[in-house]
């Protein structure tokens, strides 16, 4: 019971598949794409499932993320109770001050859930954090544009953190 990309990276086509076949029991469904297109494996990409579509003039409207004159990001999140589990988030992906902070470039990376010991936020039980790891398991994330700004090379790595406010 996993979700999967039917599509691309650049258009995405996630859909769940309930396990109750033999594809899906096995973690690589088989699938054709187009009238003359070609048998391809497509793997799954877990039982939940975090996309994050932002924007490079992200900021805050009026102090506050919904605020007058905010441009957000949208999170979609699909979950592990399937094709109904689906919630969309209004978010901010990028740094608080892009020109000194890295950025994470496009791309498919795995996220776990590891408690930070302290945060801006606190001890708040409503603040989770996420390591984050490339599809390898490498702690080497690729910058956007290839140049981390706060250091000059082309990616970003040690405590990389995703925080969710107000989540649980």
């Amino acid at each position: 019971m996993d979700w999967y990309n039917f599509g691309t990276e650049e258009d995405p086509d996630i859909q769940w598949r309930d396990g109750s076949d033999d594809q899906s029991k096995s973690g690589v469904w088989n699938w054709f794409k187009g009238l003359f297109g070609k048998n391809e494996k497509v793997k799954s990409l877990g039982s939940t499932v975090v996309v994050f579509d932002g924007k490079l003039n992200e900021k805050l409207g009026d102090k506050f993320i919904n605020g007058n004159g905010a441009i957000t990001a949208t999170v979609t999140v699909f979950g592990s109770g399937g094709a109904n589990d689906i919630t969309k988030y209004t978010a901010l992906t990028m740094s608080s001050n892009p020109k000194s902070y890295g950025q994470i470039a496009d791309g498919q990376y795995v996220a776990r859930h590891q408690q930070m010991t302290t945060s801006i936020y606190g001890a708040d039980p409503n603040v989770w954090t996420f390591r984050v790891y490339t599809t390898t398991g490498s702690t080497k994330i690729p910058a956007l544009n290839g140049v981390n700004n706060s250091n000059g090379k082309s990616y970003l790595t040690g405590f990389l953190f995703i925080e969710l406010i107000g989540g649980g």
